[in-house]
C-alpha cells in the first residue's frame, strides 16, 4: 500500500510538472516580446485586404494556419465612414509560431501605416488578452500601441525594436510605456529563469 501511495504521489507530481511551462521573465522586455509574438497574427492581414476590397458587406473572416499548429481567425471590419482605417480581431486557437508555445485568446487591432523615406512601419493598436501554454505558461493583458517595421513583423530577427505606448500586464505585473523604444529578441518568448 505504501509503495502504491508513493508511486501515485510521484506520478501526480510528474503530471503537474509536465502540465505547464515557465512564466515570462519579469520586466518590460519580456512583456514586450510576448506582445510582439502575439501581434504576429497581423501577418495574415495583407492577403485578406484584397478579399476585403471585393467584399460587398465590408466584413470578412478567414482562418490562417500557424507554422507549428493551431490557427488564428482574422475578422476584418472595413471603415464604412469613408476613411481608410481597418480594424480586426485576431482570435488565437492553439496557434504556435515557434514550435514551443501556443497562444489562445483574442486581440482587437487597428493599424495605420507609418512611412518614411527609408522604411514602412505599422502602428498597431492592440487590446485584449492572450494566454500562453507550452514552454511558456503565462498571459498578457494589453491596451497598447506597438510600432514595428513591416519586415520585423513578417520575418522577426534576433533583435527587433518596438516603440510602445500603453500598458502590458502579465503574471509578474503591469508595465506602462510612453513612446518607449524597447529592443527585444523577436525570435521567441523570454522565459523566467529556472528555479534551482
Amino acid at each position: 500500500m505504501k509503495k502504491a501511495m508513493t508511486a501515485a504521489v510521484a506520478l501526480g507530481a510528474l503530471m503537474l510538472v509536465g502540465c505547464g511551462g515557465r512564466p515570462l521573465a519579469p520586466g518590460k522586455e519580456a512583456a514586450a516580446g510576448a506582445l510582439f509574438q502575439s501581434s504576429r497574427g497581423a501577418m495574415g492581414a495583407p492577403g485578406a485586404l484584397a478579399l476585403l476590397s471585393t467584399s460587398a458587406a465590408g466584413l470578412i473572416e478567414l482562418k490562417v494556419s500557424c507554422p507549428h499548429g493551431g490557427q488564428v481567425a482574422i475578422r476584418f471590419t472595413e471603415d464604412t465612414t469613408g476613411g481608410t482605417g481597418l480594424s480586426y480581431a485576431l482570435a488565437y486557437d492553439g496557434c504556435n509560431y515557434d514550435g514551443h508555445t501556443s497562444l489562445r485568446g483574442t486581440l482587437t487591432m487597428s493599424f495605420e501605416v507609418v512611412s518614411t523615406s527609408t522604411s514602412v512601419a505599422l502602428a498597431l493598436h492592440l487590446k485584449g488578452r492572450v494566454d500562453f501554454s507550452g514552454e511558456i505558461s503565462d498571459f498578457i493583458d494589453v491596451d497598447v500601441t506597438e510600432t514595428v517595421t513591416e519586415t520585423d513583423l513578417t520575418a522577426p530577427a534576433a533583435s527587433v525594436s518596438l516603440v510602445l505606448s500603453g500598458s502590458i500586464g502579465d503574471s509578474s505585473g503591469t508595465y506602462a510605456f510612453t513612446d518607449e523604444t524597447i529592443t527585444i529578441d523577436g525570435s521567441g518568448f523570454t522565459p523566467a529563469p529556472e528555479q534551482g
